[in-house]
């Protein structure tokens, strides 16, 4: 599978090769197929949120600078975005010990992903990546016929 801004590795740095592994084993029965199409299906679904929500910002998408590098802030959105995809989509139900409360132990980094994006978005964090021509002082945008 050819994605745009990460591969299996780059989640597994985050959360480790085992976690990742067992995260994505619906089944619980080691099929290395299996295992491989949900991790593919995380990263694009990982990659397409970060599209979606970036699209009306001043990147050329997908992101990436004149030597096609994808910057480093959203390697590390999409792996952790793609990460708690595959945690979450486990069904697993985490609880604090202490007072029983539902908690979510990968919430740190979702919301840290999700800063990053609205970072960019409002122009607080600048990527190294190919800028919109804003000459004319606009984004290009797709007009939908009606």
């Amino acid at each position: 599978m050819t994605t745009d801004y990460i591969e299996q590795s780059d989640i597994e740095d985050v959360f480790g090769a085992s976690n990742v592994s067992k995260w994505a084993d619906l089944d619980n029965d080691g099929d290395e197929t299996a295992i491989t199409a949900r991790i593919d299906k995380a990263i694009a679904w990982a990659e397409n949120e970060i599209n979606s929500r970036l699209r009306e910002g001043p990147y050329v998408l997908p992101l990436a600078n004149d030597e096609s590098d994808v910057p480093l802030e959203i390697v590390d959105v999409a792996a952790n975005l793609a990460g708690v995809w595959l945690y979450e989509n486990r069904g697993v139900q985490d609880f604090d010990p202490e007072s029983g409360q539902s908690v979510h132990r990968l919430e740190w980094n979702r919301a840290r992903a999700e800063k990053t994006l609205k970072e960019i978005l409002a122009g607080v964090r600048v990527l190294d990546a190919v800028k919109h021509n804003t000459q004319n002082g606009s984004i290009p945008k797709v007009i939908k016929n009606s």
